[in-house]
């Protein structure tokens, strides 16, 4: 089944010749825009398109960035992370957790998260169309929803903490449950159920309150994940599924390298046994019953790279090997391997995104997707270039989808979420 391969992308190879970089036949046509896709620069866009834009921002940046925000480019600003207490939390919340029952909101008064609170209140006034989640969970900070899910008791539990922070901070218009991941049928099960009592539980606090809320969860969208949880019976429980479209390929594939956020997957990943794209993620959450309307497909504003590439064929490096990471990190707390899309448009992309010190930016049509090429070292670089998150916009309009958004807000420079909007067709505003 490949219903949903978009016939836009072989419209588009009829038009006229592209000034990127391309390999082999792979020709890519820029939209017919005037879109200028490497400013540099947040745009302002008007909200008409009735398609979420929306993208997470880390509770690890300086709390101030929200004030810079542009509320009229998003529909949805996702606010990342809130954990909970619990006998698998992390070190770092034994100071705030100590005093609060397992199961609740690893939250106080002192916790960053009220700073974050102020300047939501302030943009929320100033965007009064915002809507604004509490993301809980994340990678890394999920361990305790095992136990949470176990006992309708524990999820009880869980579900009053949520409700009553709610309730205290009404900047939120709901919950996003980010469980990375459920590892069994039993978790998997356990999830369902979460969802379930949750939106319970939200409708009842909107009865309370006379307003509504959001219950969304983000999920990754890779076979091995998706098997453990029956999204037939998640779907009803849910108003937005993000689908983490995103980190398809990296590190833990060294001899299977691919693009980390392709449109389409490559047929040389494929023969390797790894089918992932977002083409095929859609298709799959549609067959397991999750109304497309739901679905919300993820771009990501930071890419992902190898060196010492096998030289690529004229299918490019796709499915081949390497010997180590691109970037190497420098600095503490760096990921090699990781380079979020501002610095990539600073050092290899370049401002008129045909590549600098040695990269080529090319094109291949059998992942619809962009990247990097340095023929030296074999460095091999994927990210979400703006003519891609461009196609993606598109894609989620042609396939009646809720719509796009991204990870994470501090990554980008304005090129990508510019790119998001205009591909869901929404209205610039020319003067602002």
């Amino acid at each position: 089944m490949n219903v949903l391969t978009p016939s836009w992308i072989s419209l588009a190879l009829l038009c006229a010749a592209t000034s990127v970089s391309a390999v082999a036949n792979d020709t890519f046509i820029p939209p017919q825009t005037d879109h200028d896709f490497f400013s540099g620069e947040f745009q302002h866009y008007q909200q008409s398109s009735g398609k979420v834009v929306a993208t997470y921002i880390g509770n690890w940046v300086d709390p101030s960035v929200v004030a810079d925000i542009n509320g009229d480019n998003l529909t949805h600003l996702i606010y990342a992370f809130v954990e909970v207490c619990g006998e698998q939390q992390r070190d770092v919340l034994d100071e705030v957790c100590k005093n609060i029952a397992d199961h609740r909101l690893a939250v106080s008064d002192n916790t960053v998260d009220t700073t974050f609170i102020a300047q939501f209140e302030q943009l929320k006034q100033l965007y009064p169309h915002l809507k604004i989640l509490l993301s809980i969970g994340g990678g890394g900070r999920s361990a305790t929803f095992t136990q949470m899910v176990a006992s309708e008791a524990h999820r009880q539990t869980f579900i009053n903490s949520t409700l009553d922070y709610l309730a205290k901070y009404p900047v939120f218009d709901g919950i996003d449950i980010d469980w990375e991941y459920p590892l069994t049928a039993e978790e998997g099960n356990g999830f369902a159920l979460l969802m379930a009592d949750l939106n319970a539980g939200l409708a009842t606090l909107e009865q309370r309150t006379q307003r509504q809320y959001i219950n969304s969860a983000a999920v990754n969208t890779i076979d091995y994940l998706t098997q453990f949880v029956n999204y037939r019976e998640v779907a009803p429980h849910t108003d937005l599924i993000f689908l983490m479209t995103y980190d398809l390929f990296g590190s833990w594939f060294p001899d299977n390298i691919g693009h980390h956020t392709n449109l389409q997957s490559h047929p040389n990943n494929v023969k390797k046994g790894h089918d992932h794209s977002v083409n095929r993620a859609v298709e799959k959450f549609i067959d397991m019953g999750v109304p497309a309307d739901k679905l919300v497909i993820g771009v990501a504003k930071y890419a992902r790279g190898w060196q010492g590439v096998t030289p690529p064929d004229k299918g490019g490096p796709f499915g081949t090997a390497a010997t180590e990471l691109f970037p190497l990190a420098t600095q503490p707390g760096d990921e090699s391997g990781v380079i979020t899309y501002a610095t990539l448009y600073d050092t290899l992309l370049g401002k008129d995104g045909k590549g600098r010190d040695g990269f080529e930016i090319r094109y291949n049509a059998d992942c619809a997707c962009h990247y990097a090429w340095r023929q030296k070292d074999g460095a091999f670089v994927t990210f979400d270039h703006p003519y891609d998150v461009y196609q993606k916009g598109r894609y989620a309009v042609k396939h009646k989808l809720a719509g796009v958004f991204s990870w994470a807000y501090q990554q980008d420079n304005g090129d990508v979420l510019n790119a998001m909007n205009e591909g869901v067709g929404n209205t610039p505003y020319r003067q602002k």
